[in-house]
């Protein structure tokens, strides 16, 4: 008799370890699901600005490193249209569009422009998309930036506009098409 009382408690035992078990294995399960897989898909905020009021778009736009390639910016402008504040400013006052402009993809400047960011804004300097194109030697982005209707008569704090900034630097392709809308 004292064997099966044995074996009872022996299996009473084994059962109870495997409720606990499975307890803690449901239990982290849970915490996982809560609060670990959330937070891998975490995106970076898009809009987020450094000390230079600069944010990922804008830095890959000047692309100093050769980081990006056309196709990278327009997939992250495409992928987060719906989230970029378009009407954000870097420190000097410049806009994604400004960048854009610097940059010189038509594609990227009409999406930039479809999506709310005013044309003719300016920066600390007075200075247009428009000028700016002009002063990077960027005839696409002028092209562009004059189809989308920006104005060509802004002067900047200098007392200058466009066609004043491809005069003095000498972009003749840039002159003559400026020369040519007035």
């Amino acid at each position: 008799m004292k064997k099966n009382n044995i074996k009872k408690i022996s299996t009473k035992s084994k059962n109870i370890n495997n409720i606990f078990i499975s307890f803690i294995i449901i239990f982290l399960i849970i915490i996982v699901l809560i609060y670990i897989v959330p937070n891998t898909n975490k995106s970076v905020n898009i809009n987020f600005q450094d000390e230079n009021g600069m944010t990922i778009i804008m830095y890959a736009l000047i692309n100093e490193n050769d980081k990006w390639d056309k196709n990278d910016i327009k997939n992250l402008l495409i992928q987060n249209r719906n989230k970029i504040d378009y009407n954000i400013t870097d420190n000097n006052n410049r806009t994604l569009l400004m960048f854009a402009a610097s940059y010189g993809d038509k594609d990227i400047i009409e999406e930039i422009v479809k999506y709310g960011n005013g044309i003719d804004k300016t920066d600390n300097n007075g200075q247009t998309a428009l000028h700016l194109a002009a002063k990077y030697n960027k005839l696409d982005s002028v092209k562009e930036l004059i189809r989308l209707n920006a104005n060509p008569n802004i002067k900047d704090n200098s007392s200058l506009t466009p066609i004043d900034i491809a005069e003095f630097e000498g972009y003749e392709d840039i002159y003559e098409f400026l020369n040519n809308i007035n």
